[in-house]
């Protein structure tokens, strides 16, 4: 019971979520907004993979002459990049969110691992771990070293990539689905929450605390 409890259904809300959606995974996070591989739709006439793009409250589907797999957001500030498979030829991609045209463009630099990653305040990172088969999603306190689980359960956690303000945490999880067919998922940064509400309790301790020494003086 401890072990669902744990899933990521069962305590954080489902992103990009679509009718008959069987596959979303490797999230990557913009400025512009949130880019992941989807599944084709029969229904839709597309039989590959396809680059998502979740923003303004919408989702809008970009099909290619292949599967377009992990999209990446080297800095968070530019346009994306995504693997092009076609005919077993491997292309790297940039796609351009202001013009929605994808061009060949090598990877400018070497992104960070997809299982693990550092927050873009440097003060967190998030990363995967096995355990009895299944594959959990971690959160450490760079400061502190303290660690706490993000997501858990006997099934699959994966490609964990943050928000710009650092405040949450984009993952994909095949828990209560399929094996090897996830959805995402948004977790908050629960132990930025717990410091930020601890910082809020010293402020009115102090505050309470100055306010008493005044009274008792006059």
């Amino acid at each position: 019971m401890l072990s669902y409890a744990d899933e990521p259904g069962r305590r954080y809300p489902q992103i990009g979520v679509e009718s008959g959606a069987l596959f979303s995974s490797y999230p990557a996070v913009s400025k512009f907004g949130l880019f992941y591989q989807g599944m084709g739709d029969h229904r839709r006439g597309e039989d590959r993979y396809v680059l998502c793009w979740l923003h303004d409250g919408r989702i809008d589907r970009f099909s290619f002459e292949g599967h377009a797999l992990h999209p990446v957001a080297p800095t968070g500030y530019g346009p994306v990049w995504f693997e092009l498979v076609r005919i077993r030829t491997s292309t790297m991609m940039r796609f351009d969110p202001l013009t929605r045209t994808a061009v060949p463009t090598p990877l400018p630099a070497s992104p960070t691992s997809e299982n693990r990653k550092a927050s873009p305040d440097g003060r967190w990172i998030a990363f995967t771990r096995g355990a009895a088969g299944s594959q959990q999603i971690w959160l450490t306190n760079v400061a502190t070293g303290e660690t706490e689980k993000l997501a858990g359960g006997s099934c699959n956690n994966s490609s964990p990539t943050w928000e710009l303000d650092s405040s949450a945490v984009i993952f994909a999880s095949d828990c209560g689905r399929a094996f090897g067919l996830p959805a995402l998922y948004r977790a908050s940064n629960a132990m930025v929450a717990r410091k930020q509400r601890s910082a809020l309790s010293d402020q009115l301790s102090a505050r309470f605390r100055k306010l008493r020494k005044s009274h008792d003086r006059n």
